[in-house]
Formats: structure tokens, sequence, C-alpha cells
């Protein structure tokens, strides 16, 4: 199943129509006072969250602790809020539009692009580290070597500049503009590698009204292609399938599986997805943490 561009935009415009967008707003907690009214942040949040692969509450609770405790920030989930996991970040933006949940936790590329699109959110940003890595999976590397093939070239895309290139074009330039479409390069004498990417982590993983693939990911997938010599086929998972579409052979390789990690690119020791007896390539991209409420 595929997640277009045209669906998250539909998801928002519901969104803005159940949360009022175009009345007046209550302003944001850090802003104190609008109309002799004063804001502050319930003590219970519910919370919204992706899918975290092998993560309950309680782990994904632990993690950010861990995440906090490396950063010496402050700790984003209090042990009165309550997370709420979605399996599609549609879903996960419709509840939030519609007050089912008070905020969404999300690395900050793709919550800039849900703000971007959507008058009646707003992005909160507490300086939280950039510690949030995405990866590439594989289950069986013996033969292939298909890791240590990636990780070679992920290096030599950050040496040549080629990485901060893309990050630039797909996502920090972006601002409100659809991304462009992205043809993966095919060659009959390469090995074809299928590899399960979700659509639905805009700006770096999504499908375009045409379901033509398109964003970071699939950008950089295409100049990994030509690197080390591979094709990749594409297949559509959601976020809640990406472990079993892995494990039941379904596809070779998982894109993307999130960790955390240090400024130099290393894991460490806590993952928030997590899947027994896969090797887990450097991070192609680092994110920070951040939120995106209601104004």
């Amino acid at each position: 199943m595929k997640r277009k561009l045209s669906i998250l935009a539909a998801a928002m415009a519901v969104a803005m129509a159940i949360s009022g967008c175009g009345n007046s707003s209550p302003a944001p907690a850090e802003t104190g006072v609008t109309a002799g009214t004063i804001h502050t942040e319930p003590e219970h949040q519910r919370i919204g969250c992706l899918t975290c692969i092998g993560l309950d509450e309680d782990g994904v609770k632990k993690w950010s602790q861990n995440v906090a405790a490396e950063g010496d920030e402050g700790e984003p989930y209090s042990e009165t809020d309550s997370l709420v996991f979605f399996d599609t970040l549609d879903a996960m933006v419709l509840a939030l539009g519609s007050g089912n949940i008070d905020r969404i936790s999300l690395g900050y590329a793709p919550a800039k692009y849900i703000v971007d699109r959507n008058d009646s959110f707003r992005l909160s940003d507490k300086g939280y580290i950039t510690i949030l890595g995405y990866s590439i999976a594989v289950l069986n590397d013996e033969e292939s070597g298909l890791i240590e093939k990636v990780n070679a070239a992920i290096d030599d895309m950050k040496k040549d500049g080629t990485r901060d290139m893309l990050e630039k074009k797909y996502i920090t330039d972006l601002g409100s503009s659809d991304p462009e479409a992205v043809e993966l390069p095919y060659n009959a004498l390469w090995e074809t590698v299928r590899i399960a990417v979700t659509g639905d982590m805009p700006p770096m993983d999504l499908m375009l009204a045409d379901g033509t693939p398109a964003g970071f990911n699939t950008a950089f997938l295409a100049e990994l292609s030509r690197r080390i010599e591979m094709n990749f086929e594409l297949v559509s998972v959601n976020s809640a399938a990406r472990a079993s579409a892995l494990t039941s052979g379904r596809v070779d390789a998982l894109f993307w599986m999130r960790g955390a990690y240090d400024s130099d690119g290393n894991a460490l020791p806590y993952p928030l997805d997590s899947i027994e007896g896969v090797k887990v390539s450097k991070p192609y991209l680092l994110d920070k943490r951040v939120s995106v409420t209601q104004k």
C-alpha cells in the first residue's frame, strides 16, 4: 500500500477543519498570555509516536531517558504522559488535528514538513541534540556484504559532499514545495535488492500523488545504487510492518531503521527500532527530536 503525498495533504486538510483552522487560537504555552488567559502545559499529555520495532511505551520512555542523559538535556516525557503509537504519519496528523492527542514527537525534518503545510500546527524545538539516526538494515548479509558496501558509499558521499547536497536539496531548502520525483537507476547486469520503504516519512520518504517515489531517501538510494552497482526494487510497507517484511523474506533490506548515534555517527547502545539478528549500516541521516502541536 503506497502512501501518497495527496493522502498526507488530505489528512492535514481534515485536521485543519476539525481543529477550526482560521479561527483565533490560544498562544503556545511558551508565550504565556493571550487575551488575559494564562496557558500552561497539561500535567498529563497524550503524545503521538510512530510505531517502534521492538519497543513498547516503557521502552520508548527508557530510550528517551538514555538519550537525555547522553546530551545532558531535559526529559521530554513525564511519568504521567501516555504515548499513543501510530502505524502511519497520516493517522497521527489526523489525531493531532482532532484533539485526540496533545502533540506529536518526531524528528525535525518530518515535523517541519508537516508544519510548513498546515497553518494550524506549530513546531516546538527545545534544543535537543542531533542524536536520532536513520540507517539501512539487512537480515542476511554474509554472502552479499551489502552493509559493508553501503557503509563505504556513505563515507564517500560524506567526504565528497554528495550527502550534504542531497540533504540541502531535498530537506533543508524544500520549504512548502513538493519534492522532485526521483528515478532509480537500473542495470540488467547488476544484482537486484528488494528494499522496504514506507512512503510515509516526508520529506525523506514519500510517494507523490501519481505513485512516484520521491524525497531524500529515494534520491539517496539512487546515488547509492550507482556507487555500489546494485539495483533497488522498492517495496511499500507501513511503519509497523517493517520488521515482518524483513524477517519473512519479503524484502532483502529495510530502509529506514531508527537508532541513536553520537556526533561522529557511532551507534549508541539503545536503538529506537530493534530487530534481532539484523546488521545495521552507519546512519545516512542524523536528526533531532522536536514536537508538533496545535497553535
